[in-house]
């Protein structure tokens, strides 16, 4: 069962080539190793570009955004695979 969550947290990740490549999420004092990102697209809200992430650690699988204009990452959902 998928929880929803958003929230704002922290991710680190490296740039190569124009991609993102999240690699650790922090989310309320843990960290998430990120073992696979499963899929990233990009959506809009208004005129803001949003990167989609679907990333897979520890036994789950999160939904994060990426809000590129704003530099912020959000959690949006948490599904156990």
């Amino acid at each position: 069962m998928e929880e929803k969550i958003n929230e704002a947290i922290n991710v680190k990740a490296y740039f190569n080539c124009g991609k993102i490549f999240p690699y650790l999420i922090i989310y309320r004092q843990r960290e998430i190793p990120i073992k696979k990102v499963n899929i990233v697209y990009k959506t809009m809200e208004g005129e803001q570009n949003i990167l989609n992430f679907s990333l897979m650690g520890n036994g789950a699988v999160y939904h994060v955004v990426f809000y590129s204009e704003k530099l912020v990452w959000k959690l949006i959902e948490i599904r156990p695979t």
